[in-house]
Parts: structure tokens; C-alpha cells; sequence
């Protein structure tokens, strides 16, 4: 379960209490059942985590990680199951949202750094002084709480997934995967987003391939949900083409066009482009 985004704009917490308070109610929420009566969308299910994907400066968070990772602990000690925390920052560092909690704050089992939108992507790879990984191993095995954290590099999963410039194709990865593979750090390669690699054909299975996963592998993005806008008129449409989109800008952020017009069809519902028009 994914929190925060590029459209958050809540803040975080006021406090410690109301953060360690809000880690509750996540979990009761999202964990596993524990009786009480809070709403669970899921039911009895649970999910297997929590990723803090803050893109804006955020409040209390510390408290807020401890807490779920307390939550998890507890929960991991008594049931044998495996949680995960993990978090989704900018390749810059320190990241200016989640780098309290990095700085040896909250236990993370997993890091997705985003390489994209920023100097020191995936396409500046080839230039020494841009590409920064090693700095994100050197914090992973120095600053870390947890010394055997991983670290995914994240990359555009398709031609305008990110800012502009920042898509590298699958045969341009196969050098950036074989040199991670250099790092104990390195984990594997994380996407954005699965519609963007629903679209790029091919861009999956070569990835894949180049991270010396078996043949047999199956890779398939699977969208099982959607979402219905509230008018009943609108239909889900595809991706307007055409133009770039800025950095915190994917559908919903700050950039982001589609008045919902027939002049400009396509519009932002929760985070998911819909066609308004025929």
C-alpha cells in the first residue's frame, strides 16, 4: 500500500501523538483483521506493507514509520510473517520528503529510488558526475538503520512516464542493471507506473531478461479494479499524447491538463485519465 504521492498536500501529522495514532489506524485498516470496527476495504484481507512515496515536505513521519514498523514487528514475531516498509524517494540526495526518515530514523527492508525527473536519472547514467547510486549504497551501508537494506533503481516505465528525457529503453537498462549488479545493494529495477508498461510493448519481458530472470518467468502487469468517475456519462480513454509531462506532474500533480471539455477530452479522476468525449 502505497502513501503519500505526488498530489499529496495533507502535510503530515501536527504531532508525534496524532502520527503514532494515524500508524494505528493504518493498520487496523490495512493489517490484519484485528476485530474492532473500523472499516476495512480489503475485509479480511491484508496487504503485505507500506511504502512512503512523499514527494512535499511532510510532518512527524518519524513517529508515523516507527509506529507501522512496531505494528509489523510485533505482528512478524507472533505469526511468522514477513511485512514490508519500504519507501519511494528522488535520486537526489538527501531527499528533501523522506530523508528524516532515512537518516537512521525508520527501519526500511526496501528503497525504490526514483531515477527519473531529475540530474541524476537512469539517462544520465553514462555521466560520472550526475549518476549518484553509489551514494545511495554508501547511505545504505553507513547511515541506514537497516545495514542490509535493498535498493531498486526506479525508471519510466514507457515514453512520457516522466519529465521528458528521462525514458531509457530496455537495451539502454542492460548496461545500468549489469553494473548494480556490482552492489550487494542492488535488488532489481522498479517501474513507472504499470499502465505506462501495459503500453511498451516488449519493455517487460527485456528487462526481465536483462536481469537474468528464467525464461519462464511470467511478467504481466495485471489491472484488476477500475475506477468510475462520478458522472456515468465518461468512459475510461487512454493516455492524451502529445506534450511532456513536467516533473511532479503525472496525471493529478502539479502540471497536469484536461478540462473535461470536448475541446480537451481527456481529465483527471483520482489519479486516472478518463475520456469525457466521444
Amino acid at each position: 500500500m502505497s502513501i503519500g504521492g505526488a498530489t499529496y498536500t495533507e502535510g503530515g501529522f501536527d504531532s508525534s501523538a496524532t502520527a503514532i495514532a494515524g500508524a494505528n489506524t493504518v493498520w487496523k485498516t490495512f493489517g490484519p483483521p484485528t476485530g474492532d470496527s473500523t472499516p476495512r476495504p480489503f475485509g479480511k484481507s491484508a496487504v503485505d506493507g507500506f511504502d512512503f512515496d512523499y514527494e512535499a515536505t511532510v510532518n512527524n513521519m518519524i513517529p508515523f514509520g516507527k509506529e507501522l514498523r512496531r505494528l509489523m514487528d510485533l505482528n512478524s514475531a507472533s505469526t511468522g510473517k514477513k511485512w514490508f516498509l519500504t519507501a519511494a524517494p528522488q535520486c537526489e540526495f538527501p531527499d528533501r520528503a523522506n530523508g528524516a526518515m532515512l537518516d537512521g530514523q525508520v527501519f526500511f527492508d526496501i528503497i525504490f529510488i526514483q531515477f527519473y525527473n531529475n540530474w541524476c536519472g537512469v539517462n544520465n547514467f553514462n555521466n560520472p558526475n550526475a549518476w549518484n547510486y553509489p551514494v545511495w549504497h554508501n547511505w545504505a551501508k553507513t547511515a541506514s538503520l537497516n545495514k542490509n537494506v535493498k535498493l531498486m533503481i526506479g525508471v519510466p516505465g514507457g515514453p512520457g512516464a516522466a519529465n521528458a528525457g528521462s525514458y531509457v529503453d530496455a537495451a539502454g537498462l542492460a548496461p545500468i542493471i549489469q553494473y548494480g549488479k556490482g552492489f550487494d545493494t542492488f535488488a532489481g529495477i522498479m517501474m513507472w507506473d504499470a499502465s505506462r508498461v501495459w503500453q511498451n510493448a516488449g519493455f517487460l519481458s527485456q528487462v526481465a531478461s536483462n536481469l537474468g530472470l528464467p525464461p519462464s518467468t511470467t511478467l504481466k502487469p495485471v489491472i484488476t479494479t477500475t475506477r468510475k468517475p462520478a458522472s456515468t456519462t465518461t468512459k475510461p480513454g487512454s493516455t492524451p499524447t502529445g506534450g511532456t509531462i513536467p516533473q511532479w506532474g503525472q496525471c493529478g500533480g502539479e502540471g497536469w491538463t484536461g478540462s473535461g471539455t470536448c475541446a480537451a477530452p481527456y481529465a483527471c479522476v483520482g489519479g486516472q485519465w478518463w475520456k469525457q468525449c466521444q
